[in-house]
C-alpha cells in the first residue's frame, strides 16, 4: 500500500502554526500554549516519520512530546475562560503528565537497551503506562467539558464558536478511536491508525488556529475607530474599557471563575487594576469589584434554582456552578442580594411552578 503523506502534512502544519505564533503582536497565554501544543504535534509526527531509522534516539524524540492532550486541555481553558482560567494548579497537572511521558519513554528505552531488563523496570513501565492512559483520558474529557461548559447561556458568535470546537474535537476523538476499530482490519490497522491520527491532528490544529483568529477579530471589532472630539477621548476610552469588562465578565462568563480577583480581570484586559476598579465604579455603577461579580453570580444561581430540572442539585453544587468556592459564602451572598437563603428561594420557585401548573388545569383534570 502506497504511503500517504499525512504524517509529513502533520509535521509541516504543526511547524507552520508554531512559527505563525511568533508574528502575534499582543501575545496572550493562549498563543503560547497553542505554540507548545503545535510543537508537541510536530515531535509526534517526526517520531512516526523516523520510526526504525534512528534506533534508541526515537525514545529521546518521544520525550519531547510533553504537551499533547494535556497541552490542548490548557489551550481549551485559555480559549474559553481567558487567562484567569489558568492557575498554578492547572500548569502543575499538565506538567505532571509531561513528566509521566518522559518517564514512560525512559523506561521503554531502558527495556530496549538492556537484553534482560529487570522485573522492576518492566513493572514500572506498565504502571506508568496505565496511569498515563487514565490521566490522558481524564484530560480528554475535561477538554470536552470546556467546550460544553456554559454553552446554553451563550448566543451569537460565541455559541457558534463552541459548536465548531465541539464538532472538530468530538469528530477527531470518534474517528481516531471508534472509527479505526470499526472500519479497519488487524492487518492494516497500524498503518491506518498512523494516517488517521495524523489527519485528526492536522484538523484540530487548523480549526483551533481558526477559532483563535475568529475570537481575536470579534474583540477587535468592538474597538472604537474614531473619536470625534479630543476632549472626549478619556470618556470614550472609559466607555470602551467598560464594554470590555462587560464582555469578559458577562459574555465570556468570567464571573463563574472561583476566587476571581480584580487583578485577574486587569491582567486579561492588560490594564492597571486601579483603572479597572475606577471604570467599574463610574461606568458600571458598581459598589466594588466583588459586589458586582457576586451580583452576576447570584443572578446565575437564581436561574439554576428556578429550573425544575435542577431540583436534585444540592445547594453546594448550585453555588459552585455559579462561581462560589464553597456553600458558606454563597449562602451569605445570596441572602444579602435576595433576602432569602438559596433553599428558601428554591422552595418558593417550586410553589409558584406548582400553582401555575394547577391554574392551567381544567376542572375535569383537577377532579381526577
Amino acid at each position: 500500500m502506497e504511503n500517504l503523506p499525512l504524517p509529513e502534512l502533520q509535521l509541516l502544519t504543526a511547524l507552520g502554526l508554531l512559527i505563525s505564533q511568533l508574528w502575534v503582536r499582543n501575545k496572550q497565554p493562549l498563543h503560547l500554549l497553542f505554540a507548545l501544543f503545535c510543537g508537541s504535534m510536530a515531535v509526534c509526527a517526526a517520531q512516526n516519520l523516523t520510526a526504525g531509522q534512528v534506533g534508541n534516539f526515537s525514545y529521546l524524540i518521544a520525550m519531547c512530546s510533553i504537551a499533547t492532550c494535556n497541552g490542548y486541555w490548557l489551550v481549551s481553558r485559555a480559549m474559553f475562560r481567558g487567562a484567569s482560567g489558568l492557575a498554578l494548579r492547572h500548569y502543575l497537572v499538565a506538567g505532571s503528565v509531561g513528566l509521566m511521558i518522559i518517564a514512560l519513554q525512559g523506561l521503554a528505552w531502558s527495556q530496549n537497551a538492556l537484553a534482560d531488563s529487570p522485573l522492576m523496570i518492566n513493572n514500572a513501565h506498565q504502571a506508568v503506562g496505565k496511569l498515563l492512559g487514565l490521566v490522558s483520558s481524564t484530560l480528554l474529557m475535561l477538554t470536552l467539558w470546556e467546550g460544553c461548559r456554559g454553552l446554553r447561556h451563550l448566543s451569537g458568535q460565541q455559541r457558534r464558536q463552541r459548536y465548531v470546537f465541539l464538532a472538530s474535537y468530538c469528530g477527531a476523538l470518534l474517528i481516531s478511536t471508534v472509527g479505526i476499530t470499526l472500519f479497519t482490519t488487524p492487518e492494516n490497522q497500524p498503518y491506518l491508525r498512523e494516517q488517521i491520527n495524523a489527519l485528526c491532528a492536522v484538523q484540530i490544529m487548523l480549526v483551533t488556529q481558526g477559532l483563535i483568529v475568529w475570537r481575536a477579530r470579534n474583540q477587535s471589532t468592538t474597538t472604537p475607530t474614531a473619536q470625534p472630539k479630543p476632549v472626549q477621548r478619556a470618556d470614550q476610552e472609559d466607555l470602551h474599557l467598560a464594554g470590555q469588562i462587560r464582555e469578559q465578565l458577562i459574555e465570556q462568563q468570567l464571573y463563574l471563575q472561583h476566587q476571581l480577583r480584580v487583578s485577574d480581570l486587569a491582567r486579561v484586559l492588560d490594564e492597571p487594576e486601579y483603572r479597572v476598579s475606577r471604570v467599574m465604579r463610574e461606568q458600571l455603577q458598581a459598589q466594588n469589584f466583588n459586589h458586582y461579580v457576586n451580583g452576576l453570580r447570584i443572578q446565575h444561581a437564581k436561574t439554576l434554582l428556578a429550573e425544575s430540572a435542577n431540583t436534585h442539585w444540592p445547594i453546594v453544587v448550585i453555588g459552585m456552578e455559579s462561581g462560589f468556592a464553597s456553600v458558606g459564602p454563597f449562602t451569605r451572598a445570596f441572602k444579602a442580594f435576595v433576602g432569602q437563603t438559596p433553599n428558601q428561594y428554591r422552595q418558593a420557585c417550586l410553589q409558584r411552578n406548582q400553582a401555575t401548573y394547577a391554574c392551567s388545569l381544567s376542572p375535569e383534570q383537577i377532579s381526577r
